[in-house]
């Protein structure tokens, strides 16, 4: 077959075409540049992230949106992100210690400049330090809230009324406070608010007491087996506890009726940047306000304390008590008829003061360390005046009381397994004064002159050390050993 025959077929046609066309091609395809990439907008979306405070780069910022696959800022923040639909447009950008963010993209024509500004996440501390309250005391150590207190029937809306309601405490009669715990005397019970001892707790003869419903957290009685630092008491041990100020609002307060006074209370947040509150509450009585034509006794007291706490191992508390009570009686009594009547008039006022600096510092998991430091004053003033009708004689006598105390007690307390130790001393000066004057023309009243009028002083110091040991036999099981030493000095 000849050249020319083959070149008549299809094939042989179509492949002379391509042979005559390549050289033509080639050139061409060789010098074109390379096509774009094909997307809806055609656009690629360029910015920063920064800090959107010190606005320095952020590399490694994760940027996505568009349609398209995630791309990374680099080292100076910048970022390409091809864009695949129309705006608006929302981009997510995260990064490790950045807060995400998400941006929303309404104009592509200004898509060259776009800066994303991200703001640092919150640090965390590596150490979480969870507190609650203190486990409830075993037995016999019983103790009373202060919601407990303002429920208990027929307590008058005061804590040491309502231990009356407690197995093995009773009282004289129906309306005194004055409490006799398993047999022992009102005066042989240790009294204690915030840890300061207070040696006149009773208000109105009896009738209520400083414990006060609306500034108490708690109340804890212990009939017995109570811890050494609590001294030589030889009945029992009434301790109780006032609670702090809220520490989330700058102010709040409320008022209240009971059936003896009325209390107003006030409390809120100082704003030190840690946990610091204040709370104040006032009381009075009403009925001699109401009853003008009667006399009553009346009292009124303020109460106020201090919460600082710079740290869940540092803990202070400041506690300001001051009270007042005053009773002024005029009576006449018609001994027999025809005679004129006995006349008495009878005078008595009290004064407290209780000042006291609470102390706790966790110095370890295992070590703490507790102090109290204190200042308490009671004077009571009192006059009786009596003209006997009959005979006409008239007796007066007049007595002052004063009496006041500084302590310092300290302890360290140490866990260790089973075991809880505790070691300290304390140290107290009490400064007493009584005066007492007899006036009469009664030739029947023959008392010594050294009796009927006299003023004396007596001072002492006390210095003591203790040491306990509070071994946990069982969950509701405790085995205590404590020893405690004390030195009296007297001067008078």
């Amino acid at each position: 077959m000849t050249r020319h025959e083959r070149s008549g077929s299809p094939v042989g046609r179509a492949l002379l075409g391509f042979t005559i066309l390549l050289p033509m091609l080639v050139p061409g395809i060789l010098s074109a540049d390379p096509l774009p990439a094909q997307t809806s907008t055609g656009v690629v979306l360029r910015g920063r992230v920064v800090d959107a405070v010190t606005r320095a780069p952020i590399p490694g910022a994760e940027i996505t949106g568009g349609g398209q696959p995630a791309v990374v800022s680099d080292e100076r923040g910048g970022f390409a992100l091809p864009m695949d639909g129309q705006p608006p447009l929302a981009l997510q950008v995260q990064v490790p210690g950045y807060l995400p963010r998400t941006v929303e993209v309404r104009d592509l024509g200004r898509a060259d400049r776009l800066e994303i500004a991200l703001e640092r996440a919150p640090g965390y501390a590596e150490q979480l330090v969870v507190t609650g309250p203190p486990p409830a005391p075993p037995e016999p150590a019983q103790e009373v809230s202060a919601q407990a207190v303002a429920d208990t029937p027929g307590a008058f809306e005061d804590g040491m009324q309502a231990l009356k309601s407690l197995p093995g405490v009773i009282s004289r009669d129906d309306w005194s406070g004055r409490l006799y715990v398993r047999g022992g005397r009102p005066d042989q019970n240790g009294i204690y608010l915030d840890g300061i001892p207070v040696y006149d707790p009773y208000r109105v003869f009896g009738l209520t007491s400083l414990f006060n419903p609306e500034t108490l957290e708690s109340l804890t009685l212990y009939p017995g087996g109570f811890d050494v630092r609590y001294g030589d008491r030889l009945s029992a041990v009434i301790a109780g506890e006032s609670r702090t100020g809220t520490v989330d609002t700058p102010f709040a307060g409320s008022a209240n009726i009971s059936l003896t006074n009325a209390n107003l209370r006030a409390e809120g947040s100082l704003g030190l940047g840690f946990p610091s509150s204040w709370l104040v509450s006032a009381r009075r009585t009403y009925f001699d306000l109401v009853a003008t034509d009667e006399d009553i006794p009346s009292f009124a007291d303020l109460q106020a304390r201090i919460l600082l706490e710079p740290s869940s191992r540092h803990r202070l508390t400041l506690t300001v008590l001051g009270s007042q009570e005053e009773t002024d009686l005029t009576a006449d009594d018609q001994e027999f008829d025809g005679l004129p009547d006995n006349h008495v008039e009878a005078g008595d006022t009290q004064q407290n003061l209780v000042f006291g600096l609470q102390g706790r510092h966790l110095f370890s998991d295992w070590l703490r360390l507790h102090y109290v430091a204190s200042r308490t004053s009671d004077t009571q003033t009192s006059d009786v005046f009596y003209r006997e009708g009959e005979t006409g004689f008239e007796t007066r006598a007049d007595q002052d009381l004063e009496a006041a105390t500084t302590t310092l007690r300290a302890w360290v307390e140490s866990t260790l397994g089973r075991h809880t130790l505790e070691l300290g001393g304390e140290v107290s000066r009490s400064e007493n004064t009584v005066g007492f004057h007899l006036d009469t023309n009664d030739p029947r009243v023959d008392i010594p002159d050294s009796i009927k009028s006299f003023d004396e002083r007596e001072d002492y110091s006390r210095f003591g050390a203790f040491a306990q040991d509070t071994f946990a036999l069982a969950r509701d099981l405790e085995l205590k050993a404590g020893v405690r030493w004390a030195a009296p000095s007297c001067r008078g």
